[in-house]
């Protein structure tokens, strides 16, 4: 899951920043003025056993767990420690992880959960939730467990990141209209958020609306206007009179890079007609590791930017519901859609459709 490996990554790079610092056992051991290394210290030690699954190295990590969770609630109710008390209870669900105390991690979050803020809630969360996924091989026991804790007094953010969770399963595995029900649940508490800060999810959960009921084979692709990276504008519009190719793409996604050998194949084929056009739009972090990968690679067709603060949040990306990567899009001369996001899935040929349209 992509928030819970975003955890892992922090917490390892806080623990490289200080790895010069003397190992404590106890956070008792420390001043207010070096706690925030102490914890950090902690994690430290504890990734150092990395591999060492003895009973011996179980309970250590469990010890370091208790102190830190311990910490937590004896400073959560003082605003000067209030951050330090977060990272601490991050890291004890962390360190629980490292030693597969699925019972442990899954317990804890449901008995607490209710009092956490929906920041701290949302870095714990992915963790409570791979660790039920583990424990249970039935999907739907898993959908039931972590259903149950938006029954609790959480915030409607929280409440979003669980229906989006069950929504995007449902919808992945092809049943449409449970995920429709949950992604409904998402988009009914849009009133309870300020218009300028709507959470990403939300609108997530419109597009993946959008892509069941408007963007599936046979219909009409939907128009926009948009200029991409070289300062050109591009239109798919009423009348468009070429077949198109949208690939919702970014660097930092593997499968999409096994894709460009793919996807040159077809620009050449195709590139001296007047009635084909690629056009990518990518959600890489930064325009300017966009730019240096397209020269390296050598691509030249029309790429528009929906990356950076926008990412997952542009207009056409949230049109098409470009969400997971690699995304495509084939769209006929009549702007009818041939080809989607579940064409891929179901294992339809993407090069074999473009040739169905052009190479009569």
């Amino acid at each position: 899951m992509k928030y819970f490996s975003l955890i892992i990554i922090l917490l390892s790079f806080y623990s490289q920043s200080f790895s010069q610092v003397e190992k404590k056992y106890k956070l008792s051991e420390f001043t207010i003025e070096n706690l925030g290394q102490g914890i950090d210290s902690i994690w430290l030690e504890v990734a150092s056993w990395d591999g060492d699954t003895s009973q011996a190295t179980f309970q250590k990590r469990e010890q370091y767990a208790a102190d830190l969770e311990n910490y937590y609630f004896r400073n959560i109710g003082n605003e000067n420690l209030k951050t330090l008390a977060h990272k601490a209870l991050l890291y004890s669900y962390a360190i629980r992880f490292k030693n597969k105390d699925t019972d442990k991690i899954i317990n804890n979050f449901e008995k607490i959960h209710a009092r956490l803020d929906p920041g701290l809630w949302g870095d714990i969360y992915p963790i409570y939730s791979r660790n039920v996924k583990g424990k249970y091989e039935d999907r739907t026991d898993w959908i039931k467990r972590i259903q149950a804790i938006t029954q609790s007094n959480i915030s409607p953010r929280s409440k979003i990141m669980v229906w989006f969770e069950i929504g995007q399963y449902y919808f992945y595995t092809e049943n449409k209209e449970i995920a429709k029900k949950y992604f409904f649940k998402i988009v009914d508490q849009e009133s309870t958020f300020p218009e300028d800060s709507l959470p990403k999810r939300l609108l997530k959960a419109k597009s993946f609306l959008d892509q069941i009921d408007k963007l599936q084979v046979g219909q009409m692709a939907p128009p926009f206007c948009a200029t991409d990276i070289a300062n050109n504008e591009f239109c798919l519009n009423e009348k468009p009179g070429k077949v198109f190719l949208l690939e919702f793409w970014a660097t930092w996604c593997t499968p999409c890079r096994e894709d460009i050998p793919m996807m040159k194949r077809i620009f050449e084929k195709y590139k001296e007609r007047d009635d084909f056009q690629i056009v990518s739009i990518s959600l890489d972090h930064t325009l300017e590791k966009l730019i240096k990968f397209l020269q390296k690679e050598h691509i030249i067709w029309p790429e528009i930017y929906e990356g950076g603060e926008n990412e997952r949040k542009g207009k056409i990306t949230l049109l098409y519901n470009g969400i997971s990567l690699p995304t495509y899009y084939v769209i006929g001369k009549d702007r009818v859609i041939h080809y989607n996001f579940d064409s891929r899935h179901m294992e339809v040929n993407l090069e074999e459709t473009l040739s169905a349209l052009l190479d009569k």
